[in-house]
């Protein structure tokens, strides 16, 4: 663990009694808030190389208190507490068995304590345990698809102004990772930088990033690396048609590996229909891969999480998705169904690795949101056929 989660502990006491239950008055003081979210998923995993299926049920809850002392200061802390109602003998990455995995560990920790304070109406700067979210979350992201959020003990700092132009960057020394604690790599202690800026051009907002992880050499998987990058992103309306495209480039040095990440995406909407398709490239060099181990790497490369390393050779995912947002249809107006094909080859030698279909539907009604999803993985070079069932109920409160 590192100075900050020690640190943590010693105000986790007295902040938990407030997160359950302690009445504040707020009379003369600060501006108190409390929320909280419940969400419970069964999850079911399906390799086809002789393992049996691998399902977890879990239930997680995660109360928030904020407290603003001022419009330029304020402190959160928020608790997670995880538990697993099934045996963990169901469960892959959490028993001795051989089973698929599913990377949802019951713990009972704090998510987040942070201190936030805007010396600026232009300039905010956040100190503790915190979430990091950079765009699309492709290098840096929370992962918020699992149970257990991976969150960063940083100081950021972010920097607006009012023509469009922005920046932010921070420095972390621990990442708290979806496995929790329990797991000998549930934890990176890093010493970590990155920074980013953005500005509007005639042809779209375009952004400059440099990111330096230096994370525990541990493990196994190469981790630690310096990735530079421009993007360019925009949008365009004609009536109900709305088109949205993005592509960047980024250059990646890896021990002695000269790498190159490249993607090009594009949407069109039409009221309740949308369709987008995208590409995506991971090179590699001497057969040293293109990382992101920060990402929240399951909204990339498909839902059944086959490639969350990237493979030695490379990576080259093509995905075609669709959506229809049910918004014509009375009361299924918060439903939503989504399509999605990927098809995979590596980027040296441009070998067919497989391919997955997927397909979700979800619906909100009120403060409840619920959703049934699966995704199918079929093998061609690379894995076996894998396939993924989740059932999710979630509520905020």
């Amino acid at each position: 663990m590192g100075v900050f989660a020690k640190k943590a502990s010693r105000v986790s006491a007295i902040g938990l009694v407030t997160l359950f239950g302690s009445v504040v008055s707020a009379e003369a003081g600060p501006d108190i808030t409390f929320s909280a979210d419940l969400r419970a998923r069964w999850e079911v995993g399906n390799a086809d190389d002789g393992q049996r299926i691998g399902s977890a049920v879990t239930l997680r809850y995660r109360p928030t208190l904020d407290v603003e002392f001022s419009p330029r200061l304020s402190f959160l802390i928020e608790g997670e507490a995880i538990a697993a109602l099934t045996p963990d003998s169901r469960n892959g990455v959490f028993a001795p068995f051989v089973r698929p995995g599913i990377a949802d560990a019951e713990t009972l920790e704090i998510n987040r304590v942070q201190a936030q304070y805007a010396p600026t109406e232009n300039l905010v700067v956040t100190a503790g345990r915190q979430r990091v979210s950079l765009d699309d979350e492709r290098f840096i992201g929370i992962v918020d698809f699992r149970q257990n959020q991976q969150t960063y003990d940083a100081i950021t700092a972010s920097l607006t102004h009012p023509s469009g132009i922005s920046a932010q960057g921070g420095y972390i020394w621990q990442v708290n990772r979806i496995f929790g604690p329990r797991l000998d790599n549930g934890i990176f202690d890093s010493e970590s930088f990155f920074v980013e800026t953005s500005a509007p051009t005639p042809i779209g907002q375009i952004s400059a990033y440099h990111f330096n992880l230096d994370l525990d050499d541990s493990v196994a998987a190469p981790i630690s690396s310096e990735t530079t990058g421009l993007q360019l992103s925009g949008r365009r309306f004609f009536g109900d048609l709305g088109l949205f495209w993005k592509t960047g480039l980024a250059y990646q040095a890896e021990s002695d590996a000269d790498l190159f990440y490249a993607v090009a995406d594009t949407r069109l909407n039409w009221r309740d229909l949308s369709a987008s398709i995208r590409y995506e490239r991971l090179g590699s060099d001497d057969g040293i891969a293109f990382q992101t181990p920060l990402g929240t790497l399951h909204r990339f490369q498909g839902a059944v999480d086959v490639f969350l390393t990237t493979p030695d050779n490379g990576l080259e995912d093509l995905q075609i998705s669709g959506v229809w947002r049910i918004g014509s249809l009375g009361p299924l107006r918060a439903t939503r169904l989504n399509l999605q094909y990927n098809r995979f080859e590596s980027a040296t030698g441009s070998n067919r690795l497989g391919q997955e279909y997927g397909v979700e539907i979800a619906a909100r009604l009120g403060a409840n949101t619920f959703s049934a999803a699966f995704a199918a993985y079929e093998a061609d070079t690379f894995s076996v056929d894998t396939s993924r069932f989740w059932l999710t109920y979630a509520r905020r409160f």
